[in-house]
């Protein structure tokens, strides 16, 4: 199972809303620890990731399965590349139509 709970900081505009939700995805994944076939991939915007980085610091359940990636930055815990300029250009015509 591959669940990805993309835009989570679009829905949580308070700190108590942010904290409630991401307190429970991380308990989701300790509760489910012992299955092997469940993936979870969250996206949000870098202010609202640092609070996730905490919280994964805080769980060395989780620190010893993150997924790291090549790109691992150990100070922003972001383990996906930035788009290169070609790729950026790309994304722009496409979306131009």
């Amino acid at each position: 199972m591959v669940m990805i709970l993309d835009g989570s900081d679009d829905i949580m505009h308070r700190e108590d809303e942010m904290q409630t939700y991401f307190s429970r995805v991380l308990d989701f994944i300790t509760m489910n620890q012992k299955f092997n076939g469940i993936k979870i991939i969250i996206s949000a915007r870098t202010h609202k990731w640092a609070y996730v980085s905490e919280q994964i610091d805080d769980s060395s359940f989780i620190k010893d399965h993150w997924f790291l990636g090549e790109t691992f930055s150990s100070g922003t815990h972001i383990n996906i590349p930035f788009l290169t300029q070609s790729e950026l250009s790309q994304v722009l015509v496409n979306i131009s139509g």
